[in-house]
């Protein structure tokens, strides 16, 4: 099992931790299939919040404030790309690190208050994967899943078009 994490109580290192989640974070609910995995009866849904960065020094302090993460190295892509690590933070922690942030994140906001509400969903029902679940959960549990996913597409939105900024000045 992983430790639990540690929840900063300095403001200045959370308002960090915020923006290291809207600017280098993801915020995603995974999908593990029934033929992935032939012990579940149902997929099964788990909670991450994973910063990925180039510079180990960032990782460390990551796991130096915060711990429970996991950290994986990326597969480079290209032999002249720096190495880059992902810190990952699953379930419970996951949990506990955006309650501890949720009212300083600014971009990714939306995706953490539908994070916890996949939270509530998945901690009033029996653990995932192991017992069959009624259809309704089942279906609220791929709602979120597809929302969350929806979300996190890239490319440009409809919302995001380019457009004139004033600079205000």
């Amino acid at each position: 099992a992983v430790p639990p994490i540690k929840i900063p109580i300095d403001q200045a290192v959370l308002g960090y931790l915020a923006g290291l989640v809207d600017g280098e974070g993801n915020i995603a609910i995974v999908e593990l299939r029934p033929e992935a995995c032939l012990a579940l009866k149902n997929s099964s849904y788990s909670l991450r919040v994973i910063i990925t960065n180039c510079d180990p020094r960032l990782i460390r302090w990551l796991c130096d404030q915060v711990g429970g993460g996991k950290v994986n190295p990326l597969v480079r892509k290209n032999i002249k790309w720096r190495q880059c690590f992902k810190w990952v933070l699953s379930g419970g922690n996951a949990e506990a690190f955006l309650r501890a942030i949720i009212h300083l994140l600014v971009i990714k906001r939306e995706q953490a208050d539908l994070a916890l509400a996949f939270r509530d969903i998945t901690m009033r029902t029996p653990r995932q994967g192991r017992e069959k679940l009624s259809p309704d959960v089942v279906r609220d549990r791929k709602v979120l899943y597809a929302r969350m996913r929806f979300l996190n597409r890239r490319g440009v939105r409809e919302e995001e078009e380019p457009r004139k900024v004033e600079a205000g000045y």
